[in-house]
């Protein structure tokens, strides 16, 4: 692994780890047993590490989207698509924890921006092909409401998790999570299943 990617590696932990307003490009370097110089030369500041990892965790969600077919999804499909949407989000958790603090800074809008509309052109595409194959019963409006609201929940279930007694073992939040969004599309589903019990 090269310097570059090592400093995207600790930087990621610090950040899930501490918080992004947290660390510096010095709490980097020490981490890392590097000059400051070395990690100046790699990125010009923690702003571009940010950047780059606003990207790696766009990439990571692109490729699920993309391997995602639509036109063949079903219900169970949907779900397990929701775990491994989280998993991803859950990699990248501070982007999700420290969302306003990072929404401050221009690299930061730029990419929260990006990620927003990626995630909610998913949650309306997914519900649009889980109507088209007659899998679920909604108007026009309920559809518009329930792609938000999934977005939402799904934008703040970190969040949400963190504050609930102790810590839950990561695939046990990511199952939680992936839950709670299907307690939302379930009252719509024309047949209901029990995601509860099928994780995977």
């Amino acid at each position: 692994m090269g310097t570059r990617e090592r400093i995207l590696e600790a930087s990621l932990a610090l950040f899930n780890h501490q918080g992004s307003g947290n660390v510096t490009s010095l709490d980097i370097a020490a981490e890392l047993e590097i000059s400051p110089g070395n990690l100046y030369y790699h990125y010009k500041g923690k702003e571009e590490v940010i950047a780059q990892l606003f990207k790696e965790c766009e990439l990571a969600v692109g490729k699920l989207l993309a391997r995602l077919d639509l036109e063949a999804i079903s219900e169970q499909e949907y779900w397990v698509f929701l775990n491994s949407l989280l998993r991803v989000c859950l990699h990248y958790r501070f982007l999700f924890l420290d969302f306003q603090a990072i929404e401050q800074s221009a690299v930061g809008h730029r990419g929260n921006q990006r990620l927003i509309k990626q995630l909610r052109n998913f949650t309306a595409h997914s519900l649009s092909a889980l109507q088209k194959k007659n899998l679920v019963e909604m108007s026009a409006q309920q559809r518009f409401e329930l792609a938000d609201n999934l977005f939402l929940l799904g934008l703040s279930w970190l969040c949400f998790e963190t504050t609930l007694g102790p810590e839950k073992e990561e695939e046990e939040m990511v199952r939680t999570g992936a839950n709670r969004l299907m307690s939302l599309v379930s009252p719509y589903l024309k047949r209901q299943l029990n995601f509860a019990d099928s994780a995977q």
